[in-house]
Formats: structure tokens, sequence, C-alpha cells
């Protein structure tokens, strides 16, 4: 039969072996981190100089691949102007447009290139909102073809009897949402979306500025 001293006598050595275990064990376990610490810091350290030697990399092909691109640019631009040499020589271009962004900067060139000439009106002496049908008549009537760029708010409706019948209008944008359902077929008014990025887009405009010419003769 198991007396009161033996129950007791257990309990306290169950406590004792308890106590001796985690006292054990939690003096091996720091011993284990202060032998380990420094193999600890090292495997860290490594995996930080791995990580920047990476973003550096990453950051020297991000920067050759920059380069690269803008010389692709580059020799894109050199070959547009180079294709389109004479193509429109002594025709002229007015350009209706804000001032305040200008995204066909590269077309003009091309234009120029090409043998055209640029000219310029702003929105606020647009030829069909605030000339009279006698002044827009003299104003435009020098020009092989009007190019008119809308901005995004603006309404494209216009009426094609305030402009000389002889003359075409291109509608050009830069977004396809602009080539506007709203509008209705009018003669010699052509619409066109062009991607400032392509320099195909800007060979092909040029190439239809040409064949828009040739037409215009007949």
């Amino acid at each position: 039969m198991i007396t009161n001293r033996y129950y007791t006598t257990t309990i306290i050595a169950i406590f004792l072996s308890l106590s001796l275990g985690i006292l054990i064990g939690g003096t091996l376990g720091q011993q284990w981190i202060q032998q380990n610490q420094q193999k600890i810091l090292s495997y860290y350290q490594r995996e930080a100089n791995q990580l920047r030697e990476s973003n550096k990399e990453y950051l020297q092909k991000q920067k050759s691949l920059e380069l690269e691109l803008k010389e692709v640019k580059r020799e894109s631009k050199e070959l547009l102007h180079k294709s389109v040499v004479h193509m429109i020589d002594g025709k002229r271009i007015l350009w209706i447009e804000d001032d305040s962004e200008d995204h066909f900067s590269i077309l003009k060139d091309a234009i120029r290139i090409a043998g055209g000439t640029n000219d310029h009106l702003d929105y606020e002496k647009a030829v069909f909102q605030s000339l009279s049908f006698s002044e827009t008549k003299q104003n435009v009537l020098p020009y092989d073809v009007i190019i008119y760029i809308p901005n995004e708010k603006e309404d494209l409706e216009f009426d094609r009897s305030m402009l000389p019948s002889m003359i075409p209008i291109v509608i050009l944008s830069t977004n396809e949402k602009n080539k506007t359902e709203r509008l209705t077929p009018m003669d010699k008014v052509h619409y066109q979306v062009l991607n400032v990025s392509s320099v195909e887009d800007h060979y092909d405009f040029i190439f239809f500025l040409k064949n828009l010419f040739e037409e215009n003769k007949r």
C-alpha cells in the first residue's frame, strides 16, 4: 500500500526532475545559441550581401537596357527620316492644336524632313471656332492640308462649310476613342490614330499624306 510519505516523496522527485530538465535544457539551449551565434550572423550577412549584389546587377542591367532602348529609338528616328526624305516636297501643313502639349513633335520633324512645312494655329484662333467664313478662306487657302488635333474634352463636330472645300482635313489623335462615332462622314475629312511610339505609324502617316496630296490633284 502506498503511504503518504512515499506519495509525497514521489511528487517531489518528479518536480525536481522537471526543474532539473528545464534548467539543463535552458542552459544547453543558451550554450547552443552562444556557440552558433557567429554562424547565424554570418548566414544573414551572406544573405544580405547576395541581395545587395543581386540588386546591383539588376540596376546595371536596367541601365544597360535603357541605354539600348535609347539607341534603338535614335536609330529608328534616323531611319524614319531617311525613309521619308523629299516624299512631300513643297507641301504646306496647317496644324490646329493646343500649344500646351505637343505629342506630335517627331511627326512634325518627319514632315519637315519629308519636305513639308509646318504652320500652327492655336485653338483660340481656330478657323472653325472663331473666324468668319471670308476670314477662314483667306487664312487657310495657302495650305495643302489641315491637321486638326482635338483635345479630350472637345466636341469633335465642326462645320465643314467653314473651310474651303478643296483643302483636305485630317483629324489626328493618339487615342482610338477619339476616332469618334459622333462625326458623320464629310467630304475630304479623314480620321487617323497615331501611336507616337511607333516609327512605322509615323512613316505610314507621311505616306498617307503623300497619297492624299496625289489624290487631291485629280
